[in-house]
């Protein structure tokens, strides 16, 4: 987690931004405060795979911000981006997380006391209405795996507090996201087809080809979030459906790839494949200021960034295969 002040450029306030999880969304919210006058205060490598070192970061984080000469108009925000679980993740896999989860609500508790707040929870679209098609804004979730009901009870759980304890919620719900990031994280579909036609090596899918899915970039989804913590926009906006309005099939992402790449992709197909429910939006859900760029931009967007690291990257793969 990192802790950022950001100093008021033009506005009447500045702001204490903590950001829990720097992984494909996380990492690109901070790169979009670097050119916001953010000075880090506090870098922890958070882990929460054990609990009491994770409070203890938590207790560190709200003291700093209590030892913080702060102004009355200091805003404080927590940015949560963090998260291990997947539609593959069972009850006993997503235990950490929840209590990671309540350790950073409780701590989010602690500030509210004393500043002006806001928790910024990026959840799941896909979770939450898997199976789902042309979800509207009167649509209720339904989530049919573990890791929906997870995301549907933290946010059930940071509404409830947030009326108890006085601080503002903004739930940001992207459907599936996409981006670019190094090989040996999880990266997703996307990303792994462009590495794996680069490493000349199969993908196996474990979705449906021909299922459903609404696609959007995860750098459009960290501008969007970071839009909405520094500076400040007081919007009314409690849930912010990140989606594109547009669902897409592997098949013709695949097809894309391949037309960028000049090149037929290895496909294999998984014979335990349960991820083939389509979910689709209409595009009425979507915020009026969210604009993500079309499928084909980010996709080449992604090409361009992986062929980047896979040159970077070659001499030292082949080295160690030698």
């Amino acid at each position: 987690m990192k802790v950022l002040l950001i100093a008021p450029t033009g506005m009447s306030e500045g702001s204490v931004v903590v950001v829990f999880g720097c992984g494909l969304i996380g990492s690109r919210i901070l790169k979009e405060f670097e050119g916001r006058q953010a000075e880090c205060l506090l870098d922890l490598k958070a882990s929460w795979k054990d609990e009491s070192v994770f409070r203890r970061q938590c207790i560190e984080v709200v003291q700093l911000i209590k030892d913080l000469d702060t102004t009355a108009a200091m805003r404080v925000h927590f940015v949560w981006s963090a998260g291990s679980g997947s539609f593959a993740s069972d009850e006993k896999s997503l235990v950490d997380e929840r209590r990671a989860f309540e350790c950073t609500l409780h701590a989010m508790q602690s500030v509210a006391a004393a500043h002006r707040a806001c928790f910024h929870f990026t959840s799941s679209a896909g979770g939450l209405f898997e199976g789902q098609k042309l979800i509207g804004r009167e649509t209720m979730p339904s989530p049919l795996r573990a890791y929906g009901v997870m995301k549907l009870n933290q946010e059930n759980a940071l509404v409830q507090l947030a009326g108890e304890a006085g601080f503002k919620v903004r739930i940001y719900r992207p459907s599936t996201v996409y981006g670019t990031r190094e090989f040996g994280f999880r990266t997703g579909l996307v990303s792994h087809l462009f590495w794996n036609a680069l490493r000349n090596t199969p993908t196996t899918l474990e979705a449906n080809f021909h299922a459903l899915r609404d696609y959007v970039h995860a750098g459009d989804v960290a501008a969007y979030i970071a839009n909405r913590v520094a500076p400040f926009e007081a919007d009314d906006q409690e849930v912010h459906f990140l989606v594109s309005g547009k669902p897409s099939s592997i098949f013709e992402i695949a097809g894309l790839v391949e037309r960028m790449l000049g090149r037929t992709l290895v496909l294999r197909y998984s014979d335990r494949t349960q991820n083939d429910r389509d979910i689709t939006f209409r595009s009425e859900v979507m915020p009026p200021s969210w604009r993500p760029h079309d499928l084909e931009t980010g996709l080449r967007a992604v090409y361009r960034n992986t062929s980047f690291l896979y040159l970077r990257d070659v001499p030292f793969d082949l080295a160690v295969r030698s």
